[in-house]
């Protein structure tokens, strides 16, 4: 993630459908800890000096991030460093598909007993990026705060968090606040970045091929 401008969301496009296929948040992995949609929410408050100390906060949360996630990226492969150095601020957030499970036997509690893929389709202009994510867990969809102001109705990438489950390699976590106040907690052991050139709206049948 790099640190963009603030930005209110545009309006548009109806929601997207495919939101509602996520799973509910089981426990609070999903949760963004240092850019947190109440932190979004007080930046672009009309209060000036509640802005002026959550700007504070802001620029700590910034140092705090980088120190973290500079930890975690040690040691990890050339593709996580992709999705950790791109850039995807207000990007329009145009698919979320998660793909059938598949049985992987274990022989320890800690490990999952199944895993699956998801892949997420973000455009700007004439760019398309594809994230493709092999997942250990059910992706979360934690909710927007109640007194979110923003528009719900075209959604756009607005920050991202990267962070190890339990101290293991291969169990990450990718978390995302959208401009309609949702957080995605998205599970992965790998994450594969694309950047496609389009020339014209491509069907969801080829961008599914793309993300494999």
């Amino acid at each position: 993630m790099r640190f963009g401008t603030f930005s209110p969301t545009r309006e548009g496009r109806k929601d997207i459908r495919s939101m509602s296929l996520l799973a509910d948040p089981l426990n609070d992995l999903g949760k963004m800890r240092y850019f947190t949609p109440e932190l979004y929410l007080q930046i672009n408050s009309s209060d000036d000096k509640l802005v002026e100390r959550a700007q504070q906060r802001w620029e700590k949360a910034i140092v705090a991030y980088r120190k973290h996630v500079s930890a975690i990226l040690t040691g990890m492969p050339s593709e996580l460093r992709d999705l950790a150095n791109i850039s995807l601020h207000d990007w329009e957030l145009t698919r979320i598909v998660r793909h059938h499970d598949t049985a992987t036997p274990s022989g320890s509690a800690d490990l999952p007993l199944w895993q699956s893929t998801a892949w997420i389709a973000l455009r700007q202009g004439d760019e398309l990026v594809v994230l493709s994510y092999v997942l250990w867990d059910k992706v979360q969809n934690v909710a927007a705060p109640k007194n979110w102001s923003f528009s719900k109705k075209r959604v756009h990438w607005l920050y991202d968090e990267l962070d190890r489950v339990g101290g293991q390699c291969d169990r990450l976590i990718h978390r995302v606040l959208l401009s309609n106040g949702v957080t995605l907690g998205i599970p992965f052991s790998t994450c594969i970045v694309r950047r496609i050139k389009l020339q014209e709206v491509m069907p969801e049948s080829e961008l599914a091929e793309l993300a494999r």
